[in-house]
Parts: structure tokens; C-alpha cells; sequence
């Protein structure tokens, strides 16, 4: 008998036709599952039904040696030669229900299973800042398994389904591991439709390269983003000593992340009182895509950039400043200036040549936050009023 090479269309016309009876093959044992074993045994497994489905669908036609539906349908006979008509022999009809059903299946749920374990550890020592080279080994691998899984298995498949488009030849992966191919009993010759075929590979080819291009620009900057960001922390804690910053012990912070004092403040949106190191690392280390993170203390969100720095230079510079104003000025001078929203518990003594450091952060004027159990900000300050003799609790504009 006569057989012509599979057009292209033939090929993807069969393949949806599989698809299609693996579908519904896949609802039926959905709805036995449910009606058998229950809605919540049939919720827990939801993603196996897809793969038992492929699983026995064609393992009763192809690894039988009998056509499919589609094929049957189509009028197509797969082979692994063309020219000597070969039909595929049983080792490679069983790599390709393994290939094509179980690996895919396997490989998602252990890059699942990988990726959980290692955002669970990032999770759970993200505020604990020792073992910064394992910890630096766990973002990376744990930045490769997303890779793999969201961006490179996808981009593979659109890969050959691209090449499939161009050369009209395994429409599956599986099916270009072990070279099937198809001929058809009946002559098919649309140009006009291998003409479509090939320009819609050619856009998928283009959509790949453009993707891949934006995908590594994106990478450049975020290195260059996170160099940047390490060299500023190496820096200010090469430059600005521990001791240059230290207070008396009453009238200083306590971080509640490293539990130390007389550390460089660092204040959140939300009111919690970190010190610079802490906060820093904290952000540097959080397990998000975006660019918002969590308080260490309250878990509320807040966006990266929103984490001033205060050196001990520019807090002095306005404690000097407030504190000279303050001394032929009442404190209501600030309010008519409109330099701060608010300033209250101010006691000034002209006696005083000197004045304690002044913290100024930017709160959000929307009441006292956390007052009702002291976290956070707040805190502080309630001791700082017992021990300085000038306080100003300011928010700037």
C-alpha cells in the first residue's frame, strides 16, 4: 500500500483528537474518585487524574501496538523509519509512556516538593542572621528550582512546539526522544497551510529569543542591583563603628531582632524600631518576587525602598537644630512653620548646653501605633521620657 509523509495538519489534527479523549478520560475518573472516596480525597488529589488518564489511555492503544483514536481517525501510522517502514518496537513504546506521562508528572511534584522545603528554611531563618553562605546557597538553588520549573520546562515545550510548527515532526517532546514519525494513507499537499504553519513558528521562535533577551537584561539589573546594595551595607558598616554610636542604655533601643543596644535606628512604616544592620539584611533576604516585604515584628507589608538611614551625624544635625529654636522658641513655633505635623512632651531647659538625641522618623499621622501593648516604636520613646530632659516626637512631612 501506498503511504505520503503526514502534513502538518494531519499531525496536530490527530494529536487534538488524543488530547481530547485523555480529557475526558481524565473527568470520568474525577467523578469516580468523588463518587467512590469522597469530595475531600477527591480535592487532595486533583492533579492525578490528568496523569492516570494519559497514563492508560495510551497504554492500551500505543504500548499495545494499536493506533489511537486520533490516528485511527486521521488515517496515520507512526514509525520510527520512513523509508524501511518500521514500526516502533516495544522498548521505545514504553519510553514513550514513561517520557511522555509519568516523568513530567515525577519532575513537577519532586521540583514542588524541593521548592517548598527550601522556602519553608528561608522562611524560618530569615531573622536569624548567621550562616549567611548557606543561607545564600538556599535563595540560589531555591531561585533555580523556580527557574526550572516556571520558566525553562515551559520555554522547552514552546521550544518544540516551534520546531514543530517550521518542520511539521514531533509534535512532543517524548515523541522526538524516541523519532517517531507519521504517514498518512492519503495524499495531503496544502501549501497554503504549511505556509501558516511556518510563520506561526517563526513568531514562536522570535517570542523565545525576545523572552530570553528581556530575561537575562532583567538578571544584569538585578545583580547589579543587589552589588549595589551590598557594597552600601559593607560600607556603612565598614565606615560608621559600633562605638560611634553608642548611648547610655536608658536612653537608647533595645532591636528586637539581634536583642542588642546602642545600635543605629532604622524605623518602619508600621512604627517598629530596628537597627540598620538588622532591618537591612531583613530585606536583603525576604523570600518575595515583589518589591514589598514584612515587618519581622508585626508582619505588616511596606515597600523596600520606604527604610531610612540615619547616621548619627544627620540625627545630632537636628536635635542641634530643634534644640536652638527651642531655645528662644515655644514649641507651637513648629506648628505654625508646618515643619512637623506634630511635637509633643517637649520640656526645654536653657540650662542644658548640650541636648540627647533625637529621633525623627516618619509615621504615619494616623493615631498612636501599637500603643494598646508598647510594641514597636512607641515604646522607646515611653522610656525615653524618663530619662532625657528634651523629647521631641516629631513626624516630618
Amino acid at each position: 500500500m501506498k503511504v505520503f509523509i503526514a502534513d502538518p495538519s494531519e499531525v496536530l489534527l490527530a494529536e487534538r483528537c488524543d488530547e481530547g479523549e485523555t480529557d475526558y478520560l481524565a473527568g470520568e475518573l474525577s467523578h469516580i474518585v468523588k463518587d467512590l472516596l469522597g469530595p475531600q480525597f477527591w480535592i487532595s488529589y486533583w492533579n492525578y487524574y490528568p496523569f492516570l488518564a494519559n497514563t492508560l489511555y495510551y497504554g492500551a492503544t500505543f504500548l499495545s501496538a494499536v493506533q489511537t483514536i486520533g490516528e485511527e481517525y486521521i488515517a496515520l501510522l507512526p514509525l520510527v523509519s520512513v523509508r524501511q517502514r518500521k514500526v516502533p518496537a516495544f522498548t521505545r513504546r514504553l519510553i514513550f509512556i514513561l517520557s511522555f506521562a509519568v516523568a513530567p508528572f515525577v519532575i513537577e511534584k519532586f521540583l514542588e516538593r524541593i521548592e517548598n522545603n527550601l522556602r519553608d528554611s528561608l522562611i524560618a531563618n530569615e531573622t536569624r542572621f548567621f550562616g549567611w553562605k548557606r543561607g545564600n546557597l538556599r535563595k540560589t538553588l531555591f531561585n533555580l528550582v523556580v527557574l526550572i520549573r516556571f520558566t525553562g520546562i515551559p520555554l522547552l515545550y514552546r521550544l518544540n512546539l516551534a520546531l514543530f510548527y517550521l518542520f511539521g515532526t514531533y509534535y512532543y517532546i517524548s515523541k522526538r526522544l524516541i523519532g517517531l514519525q507519521y504517514v498518512s494513507f492519503r495524499s495531503q499537499s496544502n501549501y497554503q497551510a504549511l505556509f501558516y504553519f511556518r510563520f506561526f513558528g517563526a513568531i514562536n521562535i522570535a517570542q523565545i529569543v525576545s523572552s530570553a533577551v528581556i530575561w537575562i537584561r532583567d538578571q544584569f539589573r538585578k545583580q547589579r542591583s543587589e552589588k549595589a546594595a551590598v557594597e552600601f551595607r559593607q560600607f556603612s558598616e565598614s565606615e560608621i563603628s559600633e562605638e560611634e554610636y553608642n548611648l547610655p542604655v536608658g536612653s537608647s533601643f533595645r532591636c528586637s531582632l539581634c536583642w542588642q543596644y546602642n545600635r543605629q535606628p532604622s524605623c518602619i512604616p508600621c512604627g517598629h524600631l530596628f537597627c540598620w544592620s538588622c532591618i537591612s539584611k531583613h530585606i536583603q533576604f525576604a523570600v518575595t518576587d515583589s518589591a514589598l516585604v514584612f515587618c519581622p515584628q508585626c508582619r505588616e507589608e511596606f515597600h523596600r525602598s520606604r527604610v531610612p538611614f540615619f547616621t548619627k551625624t544627620v540625627i545630632m544635625n537636628a536635635s542641634s537644630v530643634i534644640g536652638r529654636e527651642l531655645s528662644y522658641k515655644s514649641p507651637e513655633w513648629f506648628f505654625v512653620k508646618g515643619i512637623f505635623r506634630f511635637a509633643s512632651s517637649v520640656k526645654s531647659e536653657s540650662e542644658n548646653k548640650y541636648f540627647p538625641v533625637v529621633y525623627v522618623s516618619g509615621i504615619q499621622p494616623t493615631g498612636v501605633p501599637h500603643l494598646g501593648n508598647y510594641f514597636g516604636f512607641i515604646q522607646h520613646w515611653i522610656s525615653l521620657q524618663n530619662v532625657c530632659s528634651f523629647i521631641c516626637f516629631a513626624s516630618i512631612f
